[in-house]
């Protein structure tokens, strides 16, 4: 993982051609699955708090944390 962060290619990864990993997931494609998991658990009730939450992600960005 080091060899992606620093620039160096690794033997098993293959990137394509922006140079980004294939086969590999984001953070917002992560979020995304969890909350489509969750909202077939929850129900649709949950999608609330997905919405709410991808509202401040979009003001605020998806880096941003806030110390409770």
């Amino acid at each position: 993982m080091e060899d992606l962060i620093f620039g160096h290619e690794a033997a098993d990864v293959q990137v394509d051609a922006k140079g980004k990993p294939v086969g590999c997931y984001g953070v917002e494609e992560i979020f995304d699955e969890l909350d489509n998991m969750s909202i077939g658990q929850f129900g649709e009730e949950y999608r609330k708090v997905v919405n709410a939450r991808r509202e401040q992600w979009n003001k605020d960005g998806v880096w941003h944390f806030e110390v409770m």
